[in-house]
Parts: C-alpha cells; structure tokens; sequence
C-alpha cells in the first residue's frame, strides 16, 4: 500500500508542486568596533538577502561568542535591510559592494553599532543553489472543505549533484535518503520522494477502520542555509518543522561541517582529540552558565536542566568566532526552555583539536 501511495503522489507532484531553483551568491566581511570582532555572511537569492553577523568581543568579560540570524532584501543601489523574526528584533542596514560593507547593526533595543567592514575572498570551490519546493495535498480530495496537509522545502544545496559522494553526503544531511538506489539520484528526486511519503502517511489516515482521519492539518517545512564558508569547510544549518497533531509542533535544528577535501560531514571524532570528552562537557557547562549569568558553583538542575554538566553532541558547526553547538528542545532541558546554543571561543579548546585541524584553528 505505502509502494502505490509513494507512486502516486510521485506522479501528482509532477503536476502540482512549485519548483524554484536559484543560485546563492555569498559575500563574507570582516570589520572591528572599539576592538570588537565583526563578521558579516551575507547571501543573496534573487532580490531576497539573508545575514548571517557573527560578534566575538574583545574582552571575554563582555561575554561569549554571538551570532544572529537576519532575512531582508537588497535594492538596486546595494543597499540592504534586514531583520531577525525574534521577539527582540536585530536588525542590519547597509550597502555592499565588492570590497566593503557599510552600516549599521543593531543587536539589541538601546544598542547600535557602526560597522566599516573589508570582503574576506574565499576560494571554496564549491557553488549553490537554493530550492524551494511546495505541495499539499487534501485528506479527502473531493471535500472543499477537508483538511489537508502542507509541506515545503527551501534548501541550499551543491550545483553539482553529479558526484555520487556529495549526492550521498547531502541527502544523509537532509535526511532523504531511504535506500541504497535511492541514495545515487538527483537531488530534486530525492526531495520529491521525501515531500511524497509525508503527504502519503497523511492521506493514509483517511483509511484508518473505523476512523474518519484527522480534522487538522498536518505540517511541514525544512529550511537549509549555509551558515559560513571558508576555503575548505561549508558549515550548513538545516531547521524542521513538523506538527501531526498534539499540543504542539516540534522545531528540529541541525549543524554539519562538509569538508570539501574529503567530500563529506565532519564528526567529533574528525576535529577533537580523543582526550576531548572529560574537557569539553566541562567547558560546555562552564560557557552556559555564563551566558545564564549564574555562579560557576551554582547548578544546572536546580535551574531546570536534566543534568549538571552538559553532555557533548554531535549538532555542532563552525563559525569565524568559535565552535557552536545546538541542543534541541528535550535533550538537556524541558520544551519550555527552547533550543540551547553554546558558543565556544576557539581558544577554550585549542588544546583539545587534532593536529590536521590545526591550520583552519590557528587562521581564525
């Protein structure tokens, strides 16, 4: 049964889906404020802008590593506005050009910098593109009025999907991958059989004996950006969406390092030394409690974390201004508390990274 729902919706994605496929210019620039550190990722879809601004302060008593996350749109004098969708709005206005940006960042209410930054060059040999799929589909066809469940996609992916180790690599990432023949297919194959099985579990609940399905719509979006790029290492971001019911839906966030050389994710094992993992939940913790602003001494549990001392995950990446680590709503503290994101200065762990990873380490 699953086999025939997979076909068929495979053949009405044929006819119903929107495809988008654009490529993704990056600019990246560096820049200082009264010895404060500035990095800018800037990446440009058509006349759409996304910002990635990385802070890492002069002095570690001003606090840890931060990055924002901010969409907006560029006009026809390159000048750009931009915005987080947070409840306290960070906000990034300026003009580009090849060899400079300009402007004016605000990372809280009563603060504004000026920034005056120079274009970093890189020579990452890889190009991308961002895809936007989009389909739904009814519970039941026939009925105007029936619920129906909702999917897409924006992703940035390679432009070569030729080579069968980053076709591999990717859709590992995404999470596409479902069999071995599968997993040699173009991308935008693999993203339609993903969109397709979704849509098909839901039409399924109509068939459900003795049950008129659900009375809601089910929901789904996954979102991949690159989040910084230097010469050999794409440092992606891929936040999910997904309600099928319940009192809410649930926001997955994923990280992963593709390494250009080796063509394909890092692992831990990849980057840190096999003595790392007594150090660095220790360090883990010790940055926490500091972007909590609570005592060294003070506990995690009694602030209400799972544990006292954080755990290593492999949900990490990197960034020009440190190692940053994502922990999803459940693993180390209740829903209520959100995602956790700890930023590691490069120098807290530079006695814990393997000698080849040196070179990168030492360049930031």
């Amino acid at each position: 049964m699953k086999k025939f729902f997979v076909s068929f919706f495979i053949f009405l994605f044929f006819n119903c889906q929107l495809l988008l496929a654009q490529p993704i210019v990056f600019k990246q620039y560096k820049g200082q404020n009264e010895g404060n550190l500035y990095y800018i990722n800037l990446q440009f879809v058509g006349v759409a802008v996304s910002a990635t601004v990385f802070l890492l302060p002069n002095d570690s008593n001003l606090g840890n590593p931060l990055y924002f996350q901010l969409q907006g749109k560029s006009d026809k004098d390159n000048f750009v506005t931009l915005q987080s969708d947070e409840e306290q709005i960070v906000t990034l206005v300026g003009k580009w050009s090849d060899g400079q940006f300009q402007g004016e960042f605000t990372p809280s209410r009563n603060t504004t910098i000026q920034l005056d930054c120079e274009r970093i060059q890189s020579e990452n040999p890889m190009s991308f593109e961002k895809v936007y799929r989009h389909a739904s589909q009814k519970l039941v066809p026939k009925d105007k009025n029936s619920p129906e469940a909702i999917i897409e996609m924006s992703v940035s992916l390679p432009n070569d999907d030729q080579d069968e180790g980053v076709i591999a690599a990717y859709s590992n990432f995404y999470g596409w991958v479902t069999t071995d023949s599968l997993q040699k297919t173009p991308f935008e194959d693999q993203m339609r059989v993903s969109m397709a099985e979704f849509l098909a579990q839901y039409a399924q609940m109509s068939t459900i004996e003795g049950e008129k399905g659900p009375s809601f719509q089910w929901i789904k979006s996954v979102n991949g950006s690159v989040l910084w790029l230097d010469d050999r290492f794409v440092n992606h971001d891929k936040q999910t969406y997904v309600f099928t019911g319940g009192a809410h839906g649930m926001e997955h966030v994923s990280l992963g390092i593709f390494d250009v050389n080796s063509m394909r994710f890092l692992t831990s094992a990849d980057i840190f030394e096999l003595s790392s993992s007594e150090e660095l939940p220790i360090i883990l913790t010790l940055v926490l409690k500091k972007q909590l602003e609570i005592e060294e001494s003070q506990s995690l549990v009694s602030e209400g974390y799972f544990m006292d001392q954080i755990p290593v995950t492999e949900n990490y990446c990197l960034t020009p201004v440190g190692i940053l680590f994502h922990y999803n709503s459940y693993e180390i503290a209740p829903y209520s508390f959100g995602h956790t994101q700890i930023l590691i200065p490069f120098d807290l762990v530079s006695a814990l990274i393997q000698p080849w990873f040196k070179e990168f380490f030492n360049n930031q």
